[in-house]
């Protein structure tokens, strides 16, 4: 990873995506200081998709007349539903445990304060970095993560940098991440299976270190990394608090709604 000079810190940090893997990875590291409208979405897998779908201020997305029936997700206790508008697919939000209309305000209005609060940081002239993190395998040409950049340069007064995480089947097993960079990219490729082949671990990749590694190069404006901090402490103690609470609880409904904050 050598030909990477230290970074100038940044005033937010967001997961642009492809999926959850990205906003965990940046929780994890300490640079998330909020939670934003592409954490914990998949579909419109590109880059350039994504770019566009920011570009366009998520234009017309999550009304309800644009999402698919509720579908029963396996090996989640969530049901997923895409958006015709966006080709977003919701994978955490929707419970179907009331009356749709009911659940969807909620939702809607979720996204709606993580839309509204990322585009005003977009909408500054703070130093913003959008992560993007692949486990598909397709490595993007470096031509389209700079044009993604221009796109929304030209939509949005921040100075905005892509930072590119993708796992490459094609580099070497176990080997160190290929730096490149591009006008406004940073650009990190590397095998992050532990076999060699198809990382086992689907939303992490297999080796989380190397791309803690990665990140460590990052990092936000000291006043922003100190909150941040201060936030992730707070939110383990609440999760071990509500562990330690739910197991005294015998009924396991309010146990589950305990654990996951919804009582």
């Amino acid at each position: 990873m050598s030909g990477l000079s230290p970074v100038a810190p940044y005033d937010a940090i967001f997961s642009l995506g492809a999926a959850c893997g990205c906003a965990l990875h940046l929780r994890r590291n300490h640079l998330r200081p909020m939670a934003g409208p592409l954490d914990w979405v998949r579909g419109a897998g590109t880059v350039g998709e994504r770019a566009a779908l920011v570009a366009n201020r998520f234009q017309g997305w999550l009304r309800p007349e644009n999402l698919s029936p509720l579908e029963q997700d396996p090996g989640y206790r969530h049901w997923r539903t895409t958006d015709a508008a966006t080709g977003l697919t919701l994978l955490h939000d929707f419970r179907n445990e009331r009356p749709f209309e009911e659940e969807w305000r909620e939702v809607w209005a979720r996204y709606e304060r993580r839309k509204e609060r990322f585009l005003a940081c977009l909408g500054t002239r703070q130093r913003v970095l959008l992560a993007w993190f692949s486990l598909s395998g397709a490595v993007t040409p470096l031509a389209e993560q700079e044009r993604a950049v221009r796109t929304l340069r030209a939509r949005f007064p921040a100075a905005i940098d892509l930072l590119a995480i993708e796992h490459d089947p094609g580099a070497a097993p176990l080997g160190e991440a290929e730096a490149v960079r591009g006008a406004g990219v940073f650009a990190f490729r590397a095998n992050l299976s532990a076999t060699g082949d198809a990382p086992r671990d689907d939303i992490l990749g297999d080796r989380q270190e190397l791309v803690a590694a990665i990140l460590a190069r990052f990092r936000l404006r000291e006043e922003v990394a100190r909150a941040v901090r201060r936030h992730d402490r707070r939110r383990a103690w609440g999760q071990t608090a509500r562990r330690l609470i739910a197991g005294l609880i015998p009924n396991r409904v309010l146990r589950q709604r305990i654990r996951r904050k919804t009582y």
